[in-house]
């Protein structure tokens, strides 16, 4: 039964065969000479700006708000460590004296 895979004789998978068929079969194609009017040439151009830019949401969902919020636990973690063990260091400076009302 065929199960959509591409088998040698030793029974090894032939995926990089069976994936570069269909690249070949694109390539081997004639150019086709026809005329994109503006509806068309303005629809490549925003599937071309939507898939950037789904990309680009994906970028900040999946990997960078995870390492955000990491950072931030981490940061936390850090300071109420120091705080806890009295090593924190904060300045003990007397409020700035305001000239003016003198």
């Amino acid at each position: 039964m065929y199960h959509g895979r591409v088998v040698d004789r030793t029974g090894h998978l032939m995926a990089g065969v069976a994936a570069l068929f269909p690249v070949a079969l694109l390539a081997w194609a004639p150019a086709a000479e026809a005329y994109v009017g503006p509806g068309v040439g303005l629809g490549a151009i925003a599937l071309v700006a939507g898939m950037i830019g789904s990309l680009v949401l994906w970028f900040t969902a999946i990997l960078w708000y995870p390492f955000r919020r990491m950072l931030h636990r981490r940061r936390e973690a850090m300071k109420r460590s120091a705080e806890s063990a009295g090593t924190l260091q904060t300045a003990d400076v007397p409020p700035a004296e305001d000239s003016a009302a003198s």
